[in-house]
């Protein structure tokens, strides 16, 4: 797993929505299971090498549906163009619009492809909270983020929402929100237990549980 407010985080107390949900999973399934946070592009290279692993959170695409065993959803995923509050000059109104300004976006994720797939300018990252310290920075116009984790890492950053402005939402890369996903040389026993006990009216229960006693909202 990859360090992804308030998806996952690193506080053991609070260690993200994500997590708590996995873990829950998990106990539900009995299978066992070890957590480890890592860099995300080292994740995301073990998740697809590794036989029984599983990575989270991780945007259900159409570049990845045949890469991974999708097992069950984890989170939200709606991704929106923002801009800092006070650059007037900075005018979107369509994707058209947006591609005349430098757009950042952290390395190896679903985003930065999708940004150079479509064309994009794009200043790229190595971790996704510099994404934010570096448009406050105006090293970039643009940063194309899920809403709720934007809104977490501004409150970890002590910086006031107030200071950027949403201007656009992609819907292509939002609908199919956040997974945990195995790599394809997993054990079907244990991918046929996890996708069970997601599959439960219990666990989209707890699902909604979870999610709540994070801020998932500006």
């Amino acid at each position: 797993m990859t360090e992804f407010p308030p998806y996952v985080t690193n506080n053991p107390n609070k260690p993200g929505t994500a997590v708590e949900i996995v873990k829950y999973a998990v106990t539900r399934s009995g299978v066992s299971a070890s957590f480890l946070s890592l860099p995300w592009i080292r994740a995301y290279h073990i998740a697809q090498t590794e036989k029984n692993i599983a990575i989270i959170p991780i945007a259900r695409t159409p570049e990845r549906e045949n890469i991974f065993s999708w097992i069950g959803l984890v989170g939200p995923y709606k991704v929106y163009f923002f801009k800092l509050a006070n650059r007037k000059d900075v005018i979107i109104n369509s994707l058209s619009d947006a591609k005349k300004y430098r757009v950042g976006s952290n390395k190896g994720s679903s985003r930065a492809n999708w940004l150079k797939a479509q064309g994009f300018k794009t200043v790229l990252t190595p971790s996704s909270d510099l994404e934010i310290l570096m448009l406050f920075k105006e090293r970039f116009e643009l940063v194309l983020y899920p809403e709720s984790v934007l809104y977490y890492r501004l409150n970890q950053e002590n910086l006031s929402p107030l200071e950027v402005e949403k201007v656009l939402y992609v819907d292509s890369i939002s609908r199919e929100g956040l997974y945990l996903a195995c790599n394809k040389k997993t054990d079907k026993e244990i991918v046929e237990k996890l996708s069970e006990v997601f599959a439960t009216e219990d666990m989209k229960k707890n699902y909604y549980r979870i999610t709540n006693k994070y801020d998932m909202s500006n």
